[in-house]
């Protein structure tokens, strides 16, 4: 189960590595925001982000299962993926910002959650860092893939459909963990 879970995140990440840190110099590039509207659309990330975190605990604090949570959260970065795929209006970049803050901030606590409940007693410093290295090492292939596609096509938008084929992989895997078992 943990491996599974592993994997499931190696795929997730490998699309986030795209979704995060392209969509800034995406959202200038292609969509042409202003460098204004994109700081206005980060800042608004920021200020929700605290919003999301408190909405994590709360789901938490209601014995929400963490892997729901998770789950939802990677939805919530798959759509971003989605908006990228077709950004070209501030009022999107704005939505992708937020979609992103709550993505970001429930994939974060909540894979951590999972990993700590997979983890059997007295490895948790071979785990941890076993997903610390998973981690470094995806976001290699998806900006890879990326570039290739944009390099081809000569479209940004293709390069973010793409990387959307990560996030269902990883999304498929996810529903095969069983973290009771």
């Amino acid at each position: 189960v943990l491996l599974l879970y592993l994997a499931s995140s190696f795929f997730i990440n490998e699309g986030s590595s795209v979704i995060y840190p392209m969509n800034t110099i995406f959202a200038v590039s292609a969509a042409q925001l202003t460098q204004e509207q994109v700081v206005v659309a980060m800042l608004i990330n920021r200020v929700t982000a605290v919003g999301w975190c408190l909405l994590w605990l709360a789901l938490f604090r209601a014995d929400v299962e963490a892997i729901s949570c998770y789950a939802a959260a990677v939805v919530a970065t798959l759509g971003a993926g989605l908006l990228c795929c077709v950004l070209s209006a501030s009022w999107e970049y704005t939505l992708l910002q937020l979609c992103l803050a709550c993505a970001g901030t429930g994939t974060f606590a909540c894979g951590r959650s999972i990993l700590s409940s997979l983890t059997p007693p007295g490895m948790s410093a071979q785990v941890f860092g076993f997903y610390s290295t998973v981690n470094r090492s995806a976001g290699s292939f998806g900006p890879l893939l990326f570039g290739l596609v944009v390099d081809w096509t000569g479209d940004e938008h293709s390069g973010f459909r793409v990387v959307l084929v990560f996030f269902v992989i990883g999304i498929w895997l996810l529903t095969l963990v069983d973290v009771r078992a």
